[in-house]
Protein backbone atom coordinates (compact mmCIF):
# COMPACT_ATOMS: atom_id res chain seq x y z
CA UNK A 1 0.00 0.00 0.00
CA UNK A 2 2.75 2.65 0.68
CA UNK A 3 4.43 2.23 -3.13
CA UNK A 4 0.73 2.36 -4.26
CA UNK A 5 0.57 5.26 -2.64
CA UNK A 6 3.91 7.00 -4.13
CA UNK A 7 2.74 6.41 -7.30
CA UNK A 8 -0.18 8.07 -7.28
CA UNK A 9 0.29 11.42 -6.01
CA UNK A 10 4.15 11.75 -7.25
CA UNK A 11 4.62 10.50 -11.23
CA UNK A 12 8.36 11.47 -10.70
CA UNK A 13 9.80 9.68 -7.53
CA UNK A 14 11.68 7.22 -9.66
CA UNK A 15 13.47 9.56 -11.32
CA UNK A 16 14.28 11.27 -8.33
CA UNK A 17 15.10 8.20 -5.98
CA UNK A 18 17.45 7.17 -8.81
CA UNK A 19 19.19 10.56 -8.81
CA UNK A 20 20.21 9.87 -5.49
CA UNK A 21 21.76 7.34 -5.69
CA UNK A 22 25.28 8.15 -6.21
CA UNK A 23 29.35 7.00 -6.87
CA UNK A 24 30.49 7.76 -3.48
CA UNK A 25 34.02 6.07 -4.09
CA UNK A 26 36.32 4.42 -6.72
CA UNK A 27 39.69 2.34 -6.12
CA UNK A 28 40.97 2.02 -9.48
CA UNK A 29 44.59 1.03 -9.56
CA UNK A 30 45.38 -1.98 -6.76
CA UNK A 31 48.60 -2.61 -5.39
CA UNK A 32 49.98 -5.68 -7.16
CA UNK A 33 47.93 -7.46 -9.71
CA UNK A 34 44.57 -5.56 -11.21
CA UNK A 35 42.88 -8.86 -10.72
CA UNK A 36 40.23 -8.81 -8.20
CA UNK A 37 41.69 -5.50 -6.69
CA UNK A 38 39.36 -3.13 -7.96
CA UNK A 39 36.42 -1.57 -6.59
CA UNK A 40 33.19 0.81 -6.94
CA UNK A 41 31.56 2.07 -3.90
CA UNK A 42 27.62 3.74 -4.16
CA UNK A 43 25.97 5.60 -1.65
CA UNK A 44 22.40 6.26 -0.85
CA UNK A 45 21.36 9.90 0.18
CA UNK A 46 17.65 9.25 0.95
CA UNK A 47 15.99 8.12 4.26
CA UNK A 48 14.60 4.57 2.28
CA UNK A 49 16.38 1.66 1.38
CA UNK A 50 16.36 1.92 -2.74
CA UNK A 51 16.13 -1.30 -5.46
CA UNK A 52 19.25 -1.18 -7.86
CA UNK A 53 18.42 -4.12 -9.65
CA UNK A 54 19.29 -4.43 -12.89
CA UNK A 55 21.83 -0.90 -12.53
CA UNK A 56 24.98 -0.68 -14.80
CA UNK A 57 28.55 -0.10 -14.56
CA UNK A 58 30.07 1.62 -17.52
CA UNK A 59 33.52 1.51 -17.88
CA UNK A 60 35.88 2.57 -20.92
CA UNK A 61 36.23 -1.30 -21.28
CA UNK A 62 32.54 -1.95 -21.42
CA UNK A 63 28.96 -0.42 -21.71
CA UNK A 64 27.86 -2.97 -19.15
CA UNK A 65 31.31 -3.74 -17.08
CA UNK A 66 28.68 -5.06 -14.19
CA UNK A 67 25.36 -5.06 -14.30
CA UNK A 68 24.12 -5.62 -10.35
CA UNK A 69 22.09 -8.67 -9.59
CA UNK A 70 18.11 -9.19 -8.59
CA UNK A 71 17.19 -8.02 -4.74
CA UNK A 72 20.69 -5.53 -4.46
CA UNK A 73 19.47 -3.38 -1.96
CA UNK A 74 21.51 -0.06 -1.14
CA UNK A 75 20.04 0.88 2.70
CA UNK A 76 19.06 3.95 3.85
CA UNK A 77 22.37 6.37 3.88
CA UNK A 78 23.83 3.41 3.30
CA UNK A 79 26.23 2.03 0.88
CA UNK A 80 26.64 -0.39 -1.68
CA UNK A 81 30.14 -2.06 -2.40
CA UNK A 82 30.67 -3.83 -6.32
CA UNK A 83 34.36 -5.42 -7.03
CA UNK A 84 36.12 -7.47 -9.24
CA UNK A 85 35.63 -10.90 -9.39
CA UNK A 86 37.81 -12.51 -6.76
CA UNK A 87 37.67 -9.49 -4.29
CA UNK A 88 37.08 -11.33 -1.09
CA UNK A 89 40.57 -12.97 -1.19
CA UNK A 90 42.45 -10.87 -3.77
CA UNK A 91 41.81 -7.58 -2.25
CA UNK A 92 44.90 -5.10 -0.99
CA UNK A 93 43.87 -4.30 2.44
CA UNK A 94 42.56 -6.80 5.16
CA UNK A 95 40.52 -4.49 6.92
CA UNK A 96 38.25 -4.04 3.15
CA UNK A 97 34.59 -5.54 3.36
CA UNK A 98 33.51 -8.28 1.49
CA UNK A 99 31.96 -6.92 -1.74
CA UNK A 100 27.89 -6.70 -1.90
CA UNK A 101 28.59 -8.04 -5.83
CA UNK A 102 31.50 -9.24 -7.36
CA UNK A 103 31.82 -8.64 -11.02
CA UNK A 104 34.86 -9.41 -13.75
CA UNK A 105 34.98 -5.07 -14.14
CA UNK A 106 37.83 -3.19 -15.56
CA UNK A 107 39.33 -0.14 -14.47
CA UNK A 108 41.80 2.29 -16.04
CA UNK A 109 44.49 3.45 -14.12
CA UNK A 110 44.95 6.69 -15.98
CA UNK A 111 42.13 8.88 -17.73
CA UNK A 112 39.43 6.50 -16.84
CA UNK A 113 36.51 6.88 -15.38
CA UNK A 114 32.72 4.70 -14.72
CA UNK A 115 28.90 5.73 -14.87
CA UNK A 116 26.39 4.43 -12.67
CA UNK A 117 23.05 3.96 -15.20
CA UNK A 118 19.65 2.95 -13.76
CA UNK A 119 17.69 0.07 -15.80
CA UNK A 120 16.09 2.18 -18.57
CA UNK A 121 19.89 3.05 -19.66
CA UNK A 122 19.80 6.72 -18.10
CA UNK A 123 23.00 7.69 -16.31
CA UNK A 124 23.11 9.07 -12.64
CA UNK A 125 26.34 9.36 -11.95
CA UNK A 126 29.80 9.31 -13.28
CA UNK A 127 33.27 10.03 -12.29
CA UNK A 128 36.53 10.41 -14.31
CA UNK A 129 40.34 10.69 -13.61
CA UNK A 130 43.22 12.43 -15.40
CA UNK A 131 42.67 14.42 -18.83
CA UNK A 132 39.44 14.86 -20.36
CA UNK A 133 40.53 14.53 -23.85
CA UNK A 134 41.57 10.84 -23.05
CA UNK A 135 38.01 9.64 -21.53
CA UNK A 136 34.71 9.52 -23.09
CA UNK A 137 32.47 12.21 -21.88
CA UNK A 138 29.86 9.76 -20.51
CA UNK A 139 32.39 8.69 -18.09
CA UNK A 140 33.04 11.83 -15.98
CA UNK A 141 31.27 15.31 -14.93
CA UNK A 142 32.45 18.84 -15.11
CA UNK A 143 36.38 18.04 -14.97
CA UNK A 144 38.08 14.84 -13.85
CA UNK A 145 39.85 14.53 -10.51
CA UNK A 146 43.22 14.20 -10.24
CA UNK A 147 45.31 10.89 -10.89
CA UNK A 148 46.25 9.30 -7.68
CA UNK A 149 49.19 6.90 -6.78
CA UNK A 150 48.33 2.56 -7.00
CA UNK A 151 46.58 2.02 -3.37
CA UNK A 152 44.67 5.49 -2.98
CA UNK A 153 40.77 5.94 -3.82
CA UNK A 154 39.28 8.83 -5.55
CA UNK A 155 36.16 9.61 -2.94
CA UNK A 156 33.16 11.97 -2.83
CA UNK A 157 33.14 14.77 0.02
CA UNK A 158 29.58 13.19 0.87
CA UNK A 159 29.24 16.54 3.44
CA UNK A 160 28.21 18.47 0.02
CA UNK A 161 26.04 18.39 -2.21
CA UNK A 162 26.27 17.08 -5.65
CA UNK A 163 27.87 19.68 -8.11
CA UNK A 164 28.31 17.47 -11.21
CA UNK A 165 32.10 18.26 -11.40
CA UNK A 166 34.60 15.73 -10.42
CA UNK A 167 37.53 18.31 -9.43
CA UNK A 168 35.16 19.73 -6.90
CA UNK A 169 32.95 16.59 -5.95
CA UNK A 170 36.58 14.32 -5.63
CA UNK A 171 39.22 14.29 -3.50
CA UNK A 172 42.25 11.50 -3.50
CA UNK A 173 42.68 9.33 -0.13
CA UNK A 174 44.16 5.99 1.26
CA UNK A 175 40.67 3.71 0.29
CA UNK A 176 37.96 3.88 3.46
CA UNK A 177 34.74 1.15 0.80
CA UNK A 178 31.99 0.55 2.64
CA UNK A 179 30.04 -2.17 1.76
CA UNK A 180 25.69 -2.40 2.64
CA UNK A 181 26.89 -4.30 6.00
CA UNK A 182 29.22 -1.65 6.98
CA UNK A 183 33.16 -1.70 7.26
CA UNK A 184 35.58 -1.07 9.92
CA UNK A 185 36.80 1.80 7.88
CA UNK A 186 33.55 3.69 8.48
CA UNK A 187 33.19 6.52 6.20
CA UNK A 188 34.43 10.10 5.39
CA UNK A 189 33.71 13.42 6.48
CA UNK A 190 35.59 16.26 4.16
CA UNK A 191 37.01 19.76 5.94
CA UNK A 192 37.26 22.82 4.10
CA UNK A 193 38.70 25.68 4.99
CA UNK A 194 38.63 29.05 3.29
CA UNK A 195 42.01 31.24 3.80
CA UNK A 196 41.21 35.04 3.75
CA UNK A 197 44.72 35.81 2.85
CA UNK A 198 46.95 38.61 1.00
CA UNK A 199 49.27 36.08 0.18
CA UNK A 200 49.15 34.66 -3.58
CA UNK A 201 49.18 31.23 -2.18
CA UNK A 202 46.45 29.78 0.41
CA UNK A 203 45.26 26.63 1.65
CA UNK A 204 41.92 25.67 0.09
CA UNK A 205 40.68 22.27 1.36
CA UNK A 206 41.95 19.79 4.40
CA UNK A 207 40.83 15.85 3.74
CA UNK A 208 41.65 13.42 6.82
CA UNK A 209 40.10 10.02 6.37
CA UNK A 210 37.41 9.94 9.07
CA UNK A 211 36.63 6.02 10.10
CA UNK A 212 33.39 7.01 12.52
CA UNK A 213 30.80 9.16 10.12
CA UNK A 214 27.80 8.88 12.76
CA UNK A 215 30.00 11.03 15.10
CA UNK A 216 31.09 14.31 14.71
CA UNK A 217 34.52 14.99 14.26
CA UNK A 218 37.39 13.25 12.45
CA UNK A 219 37.65 9.48 14.70
CA UNK A 220 40.21 7.30 14.10
CA UNK A 221 40.28 3.81 15.69
CA UNK A 222 43.68 2.17 17.02
CA UNK A 223 44.87 -1.70 15.83
CA UNK A 224 45.13 -3.74 18.35
CA UNK A 225 49.09 -4.06 18.64
CA UNK A 226 50.04 -2.41 15.56
CA UNK A 227 50.52 1.20 14.51
CA UNK A 228 47.78 3.19 12.40
CA UNK A 229 48.65 5.40 9.41
CA UNK A 230 46.04 8.15 8.51
CA UNK A 231 46.39 9.99 5.11
CA UNK A 232 46.01 13.59 5.27
CA UNK A 233 45.53 15.51 2.02
CA UNK A 234 45.58 19.45 1.69
CA UNK A 235 45.13 21.50 -1.77
CA UNK A 236 46.48 24.69 -2.20
CA UNK A 237 46.11 27.49 -4.86
CA UNK A 238 48.14 29.67 -5.91
CA UNK A 239 51.70 28.41 -5.59
CA UNK A 240 53.39 25.57 -5.83
CA UNK A 241 55.06 25.89 -2.32
CA UNK A 242 55.14 23.30 -0.49
CA UNK A 243 53.24 22.97 3.34
CA UNK A 244 54.46 21.97 6.33
CA UNK A 245 52.52 19.88 8.50
CA UNK A 246 52.63 19.07 12.58
CA UNK A 247 51.38 16.40 14.75
CA UNK A 248 52.75 15.33 18.12
CA UNK A 249 55.71 17.90 18.30
CA UNK A 250 57.33 16.28 14.81
CA UNK A 251 57.34 18.90 11.47
CA UNK A 252 57.49 17.38 8.25
CA UNK A 253 57.21 18.71 4.42
CA UNK A 254 54.11 17.23 2.91
CA UNK A 255 54.37 15.34 -0.74
CA UNK A 256 52.97 16.71 -3.54
CA UNK A 257 50.59 14.20 -4.98
CA UNK A 258 49.39 16.09 -8.05
CA UNK A 259 48.51 19.38 -9.64
CA UNK A 260 46.33 21.39 -12.89
CA UNK A 261 46.96 24.39 -13.97
CA UNK A 262 45.64 26.59 -10.51
CA UNK A 263 45.96 23.62 -7.68
CA UNK A 264 48.17 21.50 -6.29
CA UNK A 265 47.59 18.40 -4.31
CA UNK A 266 49.82 17.38 -0.88
CA UNK A 267 49.44 14.47 0.86
CA UNK A 268 51.33 13.11 4.09
CA UNK A 269 50.97 9.71 6.53
CA UNK A 270 50.26 10.72 10.05
CA UNK A 271 50.96 7.89 12.27
CA UNK A 272 49.52 6.50 15.48
CA UNK A 273 51.42 4.29 18.16
CA UNK A 274 48.73 1.56 19.32
CA UNK A 275 49.59 2.40 23.00
CA UNK A 276 48.87 6.47 22.34
CA UNK A 277 46.48 7.75 24.79
CA UNK A 278 42.59 8.22 23.33
CA UNK A 279 42.79 11.85 23.23
CA UNK A 280 42.12 14.80 20.50
CA UNK A 281 45.48 15.60 18.83
CA UNK A 282 45.83 18.41 16.48
CA UNK A 283 47.27 18.15 13.22
CA UNK A 284 48.56 21.81 12.09
CA UNK A 285 49.05 22.94 8.03
CA UNK A 286 51.50 25.53 7.35
CA UNK A 287 52.00 27.65 3.60
CA UNK A 288 53.68 30.92 3.81
CA UNK A 289 52.21 32.83 7.12
CA UNK A 290 48.58 30.57 6.89
CA UNK A 291 48.08 27.88 8.98
CA UNK A 292 44.93 25.78 10.07
CA UNK A 293 44.47 23.59 12.25
CA UNK A 294 42.41 20.16 13.05
CA UNK A 295 41.56 18.00 15.31
CA UNK A 296 41.89 14.11 15.09
CA UNK A 297 39.96 11.74 17.73
CA UNK A 298 42.01 9.28 18.72
CA UNK A 299 39.47 6.48 19.94
CA UNK A 300 39.37 4.24 23.22
CA UNK A 301 40.52 0.68 22.37
CA UNK A 302 40.37 -2.63 25.29
CA UNK A 303 42.31 -5.19 23.52
CA UNK A 304 44.42 -8.05 24.96
CA UNK A 305 46.47 -10.60 24.10
CA UNK A 306 47.84 -14.00 24.66
CA UNK A 307 50.95 -15.88 23.97
CA UNK A 308 49.86 -19.60 24.59
CA UNK A 309 46.63 -20.52 22.76
CA UNK A 310 47.17 -24.48 23.50
CA UNK A 311 48.05 -25.64 27.01
CA UNK A 312 47.72 -29.19 28.39
CA UNK A 313 48.55 -31.22 31.55
CA UNK A 314 49.35 -35.30 31.11
CA UNK A 315 48.80 -37.30 35.00
CA UNK A 316 50.98 -40.65 35.18
CA UNK A 317 52.94 -40.79 38.28
CA UNK A 318 52.66 -37.42 39.11
CA UNK A 319 49.52 -35.56 40.97
CA UNK A 320 50.08 -32.11 40.28
CA UNK A 321 50.15 -30.35 36.87
CA UNK A 322 51.81 -26.60 37.52
CA UNK A 323 52.40 -24.62 34.19
CA UNK A 324 53.86 -21.32 35.19
CA UNK A 325 53.61 -17.93 33.19
CA UNK A 326 56.22 -15.24 32.71
CA UNK A 327 56.29 -11.90 30.85
CA UNK A 328 57.84 -12.43 27.81
CA UNK A 329 55.05 -12.53 24.92
CA UNK A 330 57.19 -14.93 22.79
CA UNK A 331 57.45 -17.89 24.87
CA UNK A 332 53.98 -19.54 23.91
CA UNK A 333 54.55 -22.29 26.36
CA UNK A 334 54.97 -20.25 29.47
CA UNK A 335 51.33 -17.95 29.23
CA UNK A 336 51.42 -14.29 29.05
CA UNK A 337 49.37 -11.24 28.31
CA UNK A 338 49.67 -8.29 27.16
CA UNK A 339 47.86 -4.96 26.82
CA UNK A 340 48.06 -4.51 23.43
CA UNK A 341 45.43 -1.29 23.65
CA UNK A 342 45.77 1.97 24.66
CA UNK A 343 43.77 2.17 28.03
CA UNK A 344 44.46 0.56 31.17
CA UNK A 345 42.56 -2.91 31.55
CA UNK A 346 41.20 -5.55 33.76
CA UNK A 347 40.19 -9.02 32.90
CA UNK A 348 37.45 -11.38 32.92
CA UNK A 349 38.73 -14.73 32.82
CA UNK A 350 35.97 -18.22 32.71
CA UNK A 351 35.82 -21.61 30.91
CA UNK A 352 33.80 -24.89 30.12
CA UNK A 353 33.89 -27.92 31.80
CA UNK A 354 36.77 -30.76 30.91
CA UNK A 355 34.78 -33.36 29.00
CA UNK A 356 35.67 -36.40 26.94
CA UNK A 357 33.57 -39.97 26.27
CA UNK A 358 34.70 -41.26 29.52
CA UNK A 359 33.12 -38.19 31.44
CA UNK A 360 33.45 -34.83 33.11
CA UNK A 361 36.04 -32.86 35.09
CA UNK A 362 34.00 -29.66 36.48
CA UNK A 363 36.14 -26.51 35.28
CA UNK A 364 36.75 -25.75 39.22
CA UNK A 365 39.51 -28.31 39.21
CA UNK A 366 41.57 -25.96 37.70
CA UNK A 367 43.40 -23.16 39.66
CA UNK A 368 44.93 -19.89 38.22
CA UNK A 369 47.13 -17.03 39.39
CA UNK A 370 47.82 -13.85 37.57
CA UNK A 371 51.49 -14.11 38.80
CA UNK A 372 54.33 -15.96 38.16
CA UNK A 373 54.14 -18.78 40.32
CA UNK A 374 50.91 -19.99 43.30
CA UNK A 375 52.46 -18.04 46.39
CA UNK A 376 49.92 -15.86 46.38
CA UNK A 377 46.31 -16.01 45.59
CA UNK A 378 44.75 -18.50 43.30
CA UNK A 379 41.34 -18.58 41.97
CA UNK A 380 39.26 -21.53 40.59
CA UNK A 381 38.18 -21.11 37.19
CA UNK A 382 34.48 -21.11 37.00
CA UNK A 383 32.05 -21.23 34.20
CA UNK A 384 30.87 -17.67 34.62
CA UNK A 385 32.68 -14.35 33.25
CA UNK A 386 34.61 -13.30 36.47
CA UNK A 387 36.46 -9.83 36.39
CA UNK A 388 39.66 -9.82 38.07
CA UNK A 389 41.52 -6.23 38.72
CA UNK A 390 44.71 -6.12 37.01
CA UNK A 391 45.33 -2.63 36.26
CA UNK A 392 47.65 -3.63 33.47
CA UNK A 393 48.82 -0.53 31.64
CA UNK A 394 49.24 -0.08 27.56
CA UNK A 395 52.11 -2.18 26.40
CA UNK A 396 52.61 -4.10 29.60
CA UNK A 397 52.61 -7.69 30.12
CA UNK A 398 51.26 -9.74 33.03
CA UNK A 399 51.97 -13.67 33.82
CA UNK A 400 49.07 -16.76 34.04
CA UNK A 401 49.85 -19.45 35.91
CA UNK A 402 47.48 -22.51 36.16
CA UNK A 403 48.08 -25.85 38.79
CA UNK A 404 45.70 -28.73 38.76
CA UNK A 405 45.51 -31.75 41.11
CA UNK A 406 45.20 -35.03 39.52
CA UNK A 407 41.42 -35.68 39.34
CA UNK A 408 39.22 -39.05 40.51
CA UNK A 409 37.69 -40.18 37.22
CA UNK A 410 38.33 -42.47 33.92
CA UNK A 411 41.29 -42.57 32.13
CA UNK A 412 40.67 -40.48 28.87
CA UNK A 413 41.56 -37.06 27.24
CA UNK A 414 39.04 -34.25 28.97
CA UNK A 415 39.41 -30.91 27.42
CA UNK A 416 38.16 -27.04 28.41
CA UNK A 417 38.03 -24.25 25.68
CA UNK A 418 39.39 -21.04 28.59
CA UNK A 419 38.49 -17.40 27.68
CA UNK A 420 40.20 -14.36 28.32
CA UNK A 421 38.49 -10.85 28.10
CA UNK A 422 40.08 -7.54 28.05
CA UNK A 423 38.05 -4.75 30.35
CA UNK A 424 38.78 -0.97 30.37
CA UNK A 425 39.55 -1.06 34.19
Amino acid sequence: MKYMVWLTVCIFCVASIHAQILISEVYYDSLGSETGGEAVELYNSLATEVDISGYVLKTASSAADATLPENAIIPAKGFYLIADKGFSTGKDFPYMPDADYEDAITLKNTDGGVALLDTGGSILDAVGWGDAANIDPSLFEGTPAPIGKAGESLQRDLSKSDTNNNLADFFISEPTLNSSSGALSGGQILFEVQINTSLSASIESIHISDEDAASAGIDIFPLPGKTKSVNVSVVTKGSAEVPSLDFKDISSAMKKSSQNATHVVFEHLIVFNFSDAPASYPVTITLGDASKTEAVNYLEMVALEIDSTNLGCKFTDQVLCEILGDKDIATDAKPTLRNIGNIQLDAEMFGTNFSSTSGTIGADNLEFAFAKDFSGTTVKLSTSPTLYSLGLAPGLTKELSFRMTMPSVKNGKYVAKLSLVGVSG
